[in-house]
């Protein structure tokens, strides 16, 4: 859903948990997902700043195209590959 967003250009509030500050990086607003005052906090703050949901849009949207399925294809049967690799 991360990835989704990301390659939708939407400004993006998310859970400080891993693994979503490794793959969102600087491009959104965090919060603890276990804290109501944090997720409200981080909201607000991309409902009144027009710039900044502007910036993390933007950010975001470059940031996904990173992530393609051929990419993740050609690094999986890699990983695959080295797997047999060691056990022949």
């Amino acid at each position: 859903i991360l990835l989704e967003a990301m390659a939708s250009g939407l400004p993006i509030a998310s859970s400080n948990y891993g693994p979503m500050p490794e793959v969102l990086s600087d491009s959104g607003i965090y919060f603890d997902p276990l804290n109501i005052d944090s997720i409200l906090n981080s909201l607000i703050i991309i409902m009144r700043d027009t710039d900044l949901r502007k910036s993390l849009s933007s950010k975001s949207w470059e940031k996904s195209k990173q992530y393609t399925w051929e990419k993740c294809a050609d690094q999986t049967f890699k990983f695959i590959h080295s797997i047999v690799s060691k056990v022949s």
